[in-house]
């Protein structure tokens, strides 16, 4: 097995039991079954996708994603902002051609 894989494979099952284990919590009443046992709350952290950008590239395992103050002032190859299709959700890179190339 390569490393990559066994260490996809760790991941994989800790989010699987990590998931049950809060399943039960979620389910488990207090002794008089009147309540909770406990009180559980979740919360999801999301990196908002304003100002993000994308490195361009023809392989897509080399596309990275990074916050455009997160960049270098000068950064190896070519970022460019992200945008997403509202209907389709495709996403990919915007640019535009400078007036003297029209």
């Amino acid at each position: 097995m390569t490393s990559a894989f066994v260490l996809s494979r760790t991941r994989v099952l800790a989010v699987a039991v990590t998931a049950a284990l809060l399943a039960l919590v979620a389910w488990a009443l207090a002794p008089d079954r009147q309540g909770p046992l406990v009180t559980l709350r979740l919360q999801v952290w999301m990196h908002e996708l304003r100002r993000m950008v994308g490195k361009v590239t023809s392989d897509p395992a080399r596309v990275v994603l990074r916050a455009d103050k997160d960049l270098k002032a000068r950064p190896e190859g070519l970022y460019l902002p992200l945008i997403q299709c509202s209907e389709c959700h495709t996403t990919g890179w915007l640019s535009r051609l400078a007036p003297a190339l029209r």
